[in-house]
């Protein structure tokens, strides 16, 4: 977008219509302020906003509760006390098991993330997988 804006009275001087050759010079100068200006701007807004999410995640209790996830009869309950969802298993895309833990994909967003801690060995993160894979796919089947 700058870089347009920056192009926009060279190329009225190319097509005659540029009414004033003399302020040309300065027009470097003028674009010079205006794209400080709109960075500065970006950077301010952006730093604004990072803090605000930071504090959002900081200071609500509810992320600092502890979390459940149970293959539940509907479909995956996973929560905390003041804040519960249930994923349907047949809108469940994908289950990974990976070295960090288990990802559970619904469509091309990220379900619920299951740390490895959150199972005693990776014999019961891999019982977990093949349970929830079973549940899949009887809902995937009525």
């Amino acid at each position: 977008m700058p870089v347009v804006v920056l192009a926009i009275p060279y190329a009225l001087l190319a097509l005659g219509i540029f009414p004033q050759v003399d302020l040309l010079p300065v027009y470097p100068w003028v674009m010079a302020a205006y794209l400080a200006g709109f960075f500065a701007l970006r950077h301010e807004m952006l730093r604004a906003l990072r803090q605000r999410s930071g504090a959002l995640h900081r200071d609500n209790p509810v992320f600092a509760e502890e979390r459940t996830v149970r293959l539940g009869t509907e479909g995956l309950d996973a929560g905390s006390r003041s804040l519960w969802q249930t994923i349907a298993y047949d809108a469940i895309s994908e289950v990974e098991l990976a070295a960090d833990g288990v990802v559970v994909w619904v469509g091309t967003i990220i379900g619920i993330f299951v740390p490895a801690r959150a199972f005693a060995d990776a014999t019961a993160s891999s019982a977990f997988v093949a349970a929830l894979g079973e549940r899949i796919a009887q809902a995937r089947r009525a």
